[in-house]
């Protein structure tokens, strides 16, 4: 077990889950940050968190999975970029709030062990990505649906408090690692 190591691939894969930077080849914009290298470090992190995530493997299979179906949006965006694929990012979507929303309560339960000033901006941002991610995918499922300009803006307001929770969250995960003493 080595908690530095585990909570570097945690906060990397938040990042990695985070980050969108797109490359634009012939009208296509192919993504350079695939989602689906940051399942894999939250696969990897399983690893080395140890007693963390003890009777939690269900946790760390649900992170293959999403590396999965990110792999597979990511690999049909390139291959087939006409192709309709909102659904399968609306269930990975959903799927990856309740991951998030579990996973981070192990990084309180640790920062909480170690001391560190960031268990309560964890806690509370734990609900905020929770609440706001489901909230997104939900109205993601309806603009699919039928297109009404109500749902448009309240996806833009409410995507943007979503990037700036998850901004702090992945700066507050660096900081955890930061706070970790244990090699």
């Amino acid at each position: 077990m080595d908690l530095r190591k585990g909570l570097s691939y945690v906060a990397f894969g938040f990042l990695f889950t985070l980050i969108n930077f797109n490359l634009t080849v012939n009208g296509q914009a192919i993504s350079i940050t695939p989602n689906f290298i940051g399942w894999i470090l939250f696969f990897l992190s399983f690893n080395e968190l140890g007693k963390y995530v003890r009777g939690k493997d269900y946790l760390k299979w649900c992170a293959l999975v999403l590396a999965i179906l990110s792999g597979i949006s990511w690999g049909l965006g390139i291959v087939k970029p006409e192709l309709s694929i909102d659904k399968l990012n609306s269930v990975t979507n959903l799927l990856a709030a309740v991951f998030m929303f579990m996973f981070l309560g192990i990084m309180v339960q640790i920062a909480e062990d170690y001391h560190s000033s960031r268990a309560s901006t964890l806690r509370t941002l734990r609900v905020l990505n929770f609440a706001l991610e489901i909230g997104l995918s939900v109205i993601g499922l309806f603009i699919t649906l039928q297109t009404v300009p109500a749902y448009a803006v309240i996806l833009l307001v409410a995507g943007f408090v979503l990037l700036i929770a998850a901004i702090i969250t992945c700066i507050t995960l660096f900081g955890l690692r930061k706070d970790i003493t244990e090699a």
